[in-house]
Order: structure tokens, then sequence, then C-alpha cells
């Protein structure tokens, strides 16, 4: 069976900490933004995907400004498997 694959932006910012030798807690104190968005955003498994949870004009903004980066360095579009559909998916109409 084919692996199917779909679009997701990951998020950079721990490896964009890590190069400058920066952590989270003073990345919190330069920005104002929650520790717990950072913690979030610097976790691996952190990504947007089509009709998910996305980060804030406002904090994508915040940490490009503080970090000195283009939004293209901080996201990165990639992709990754496709969870596989549990059999009674196919029970429910469509969108």
């Amino acid at each position: 069976m084919a692996q199917h694959y779909e679009p997701v932006i990951e998020c950079r910012l721990a490896e964009l900490l890590r190069r400058r030798g920066w952590s989270q807690r003073k990345l919190v104190r330069k920005t104002g933004i929650s520790r717990t968005t950072v913690a979030s955003l610097c976790d691996p498994r952190w990504h947007i995907s089509l009709g998910d949870r996305a980060m804030s004009m406002r904090v994508l903004a915040t940490l490009c400004q503080a970090l000195q980066v283009q939004p293209g360095t901080l996201l990165r579009l990639t992709s990754r498997p496709r969870p596989p559909r549990p059999p009674w998916a196919a029970l429910r109409p469509q969108r």
C-alpha cells in the first residue's frame, strides 16, 4: 500500500536558539511570549497541518524580530506521512 504524505509547516525555533546559544528563558524575557508557547514551539513534534492549529502573526513577527530572521528561516515547509484513517472513518461522509 502506498504511503501518502501531507504538507506541514515545521517550526525551527529550537534549532535557531541552539545556534545562538540562547535558552528558552532568554527568548521569553526578550519577547514577552509565554514560556508555554515558546516551549511548545521548540517541541520537535510541533507543526502546522492543513486544518490544524496555527501560530499567530503577532507571535511569528515577534520571534522573527527578536531572532533577526525572516519568517522563511523560522518556518519550513515539508511533508510527513499522513496517519492512516481508522476503519470507522469510512462510515462518515467526506467533506
